[in-house]
């Protein structure tokens, strides 16, 4: 949480800024740090910390010798110790965090610090010298990050909005790939790689090695942790081919961790995965009575009404909370959806051309969906999310292959079959040839259905009528929509926030307001194809 240019004296500032970040403590419940600033006017930088490198002495805010520079960041630099060797041999760290890096490499290049980092982060720089503010977000948006301005001008940063309170008049969304320069008062894209305009530019044919390497790369640097490390195991693939790899790759025991309700088909696939790669597995099994309860807690954390994320919030809520038990990071599959064109919809692409540009442009919309539902969800039980499916280098490498290579046709061609076959041998053929699900529904059919039937009961058809005169942004189209929208009003009343809501809208082939992948024809089909 961060402020400058306020018309409030120092001390009220700071006062608002520390109790303010109180909101944010489940991001960091391990311990806080605050520092004062002086930028056209008061500000503070405010920071709650989940110590994942050197716990000891990785505290926030972090300075360098003289204290001019200063840095808060959420987030990890799985580059730092290359960035240390190449650029910043000659300074002094005084601990093993990663995000200590951030100090010296603005020292070293000022804004275009951003190009040499990998990793994902919101990050806020505080220049006393040259009286600057320098904040940036990772180039796909993976952690969260907003602003906005206060009556007085001021400017304010956050990692979610419910920090802001009443301080701010409306709420942005930082954009991804970008920093903010308080010199310049505006916003700068620094992430465009070539394929970032959604056009096909120089592919050439998959190699199945190259696919395997890169990806098994961005899984062990991301390994990186001073902290117990596991893996979210849904039973699918993606989640399967993480704990694949990690377990190749890491020392000791492995946690792997699973959800669902009893008629989950995610519980077996997951236990069958974890059996043979030698986890130590953990699974939660939920009613919908206590998916019910817990759904006003996901919409406060998720900050949003939209039914397909809530549905999912809530498997991975409870997900989460168990995760943290154990462990303190959680590798997941998120991304390969994307990545390699997984969703069935992708059987209905009208040409290679056609699922390269809509791959790209699900890419780019993650930091509002998937993304975000990830570092919510994991962040609101205090567990940091990673997912390496998301890499740069992946990005590139997958965006260079031919998207003709991608494309699924029913009954011939699996989707992501050559994510799959690039893999064979690391997990059993009834896993690495599932069907693609959607969490919610993997979890259990009875969870989507038992949400649904509650919203039938408790709003009404007169309730239901009335909603474009009762909301003036989005008005929910369903009663589980009405039901959720209510829950979020409650949390966050003003009208600025629904506007940050992004509904996640599916591609399928009819034309039914249902974000179930079970509405599409392509997940009757039966493919048992693997070659």
């Amino acid at each position: 949480l961060a402020c400058y240019g306020s018309t409030l004296s120092q001390a009220d500032l700071d006062k608002i800024l520390v109790e303010l970040a109180k909101t944010l403590v489940h991001r960091g419940p391990d311990e806080s740090g605050y520092k004062s600033l002086s930028l056209g006017g008061s500000g503070g930088l405010a920071h709650t910390r989940l110590s994942i490198m050197d716990p000891e002495h990785g505290h926030q805010p972090l300075t360098n010798e003289s204290g001019s520079i200063t840095v808060i960041c959420n987030g990890e630099i799985y580059n730092q110790a290359e960035l240390k060797q190449k650029y910043l041999s000659h300074y002094e760290f005084k601990t093993g965090s990663d995000n200590e890096v951030l100090v010296y490499l603005y020292e070293e290049f000022g804004t275009k610090m951003v190009n040499y980092l990998d990793g994902i982060f919101a990050m806020v720089v505080f220049d006393e010298e040259k009286k600057r503010i320098l904040a940036a977000r990772d180039p796909i948006g993976i952690k969260t990050m907003v602003y906005g301005h206060g009556e007085d001008n001021s400017f304010w940063l956050a990692s979610e909005f419910k920090a802001f309170g009443d301080m701010v008049d409306a709420v942005m969304e930082f954009p991804p790939g970008h920093y903010y320069d308080s010199e310049k008062k505006e916003f700068t894209q620094y992430y465009k790689p070539e394929w970032y305009d959604g056009e096909v530019h120089n592919v050439k044919p998959h190699s199945l090695e190259k696919i395997r390497t890169t990806i098994e790369n961005a899984v062990v640097k991301r390994l990186m942790s001073d902290v117990p490390l596991g893996v979210l195991l849904s039973g699918g693939l993606d989640s399967s081919l993480v704990a694949a790899i990690v377990k190749r790759h890491s020392k000791g025991d492995l946690h792997t961790f699973s959800v669902g309700l009893e008629d989950s088909s995610d519980l077996p696939k997951a236990r069958e995965v974890a059996k043979q790669l030698g986890t130590i597995h953990h699974e939660h099994v939920f009613t919908i009575e206590e998916g019910l309860a817990a759904v006003k807690d996901v919409v406060y954390h998720l900050e949003s009404y939209d039914a397909a994320f809530i549905r999912s919030g809530v498997a991975l809520y409870f997900l989460s909370k168990l995760a943290a038990k154990y462990v303190k990071v959680a590798l997941s599959g998120e991304g390969a959806d994307e990545v390699f064109a997984g969703y069935l919809y992708y059987y209905d692409s009208k040409s290679p051309a056609d699922l390269h540009k809509n791959s790209i442009e699900k890419i780019k919309l993650l930091h509002k969906s998937n993304v975000l539902f990830v570092d919510r969800m994991t962040m609101s039980a205090s567990l940091e999310g990673r997912v390496p499916f998301l890499d740069k280098d992946v990005l590139d490498m997958t965006f260079q292959i031919d998207p003709a290579d991608k494309m699924p046709y029913r009954g011939k061609r699996i989707e992501k079959y050559i994510l799959r076959k690039a893999f064979e041998g690391y997990l059993p053929d009834s896993v690495l040839w599932r069907q693609k699900e959607q969490f919610s529904d993997g979890v259990g059919y009875s969870w989507v259905d038992g949400l649904k039937d509650h919203a039938e009961k408790v709003v009404s058809d007169e309730a239901l009528a009335g909603a474009s005169a009762r909301f003036e942004v989005d008005p929910p189209r369903t009663k589980e929509e009405f039901f959720i929208r209510e829950i979020f009003e409650e949390h966050f009343p003003s009208h600025h926030h629904a506007h940050m809501v992004k509904r996640w809208i599916p591609s399928f082939d009819n034309d039914v307001v249902e974000a179930s992948g079970r509405a599409m024809k392509a997940h009757d089909a039966a493919f048992v194809t693997t070659s």
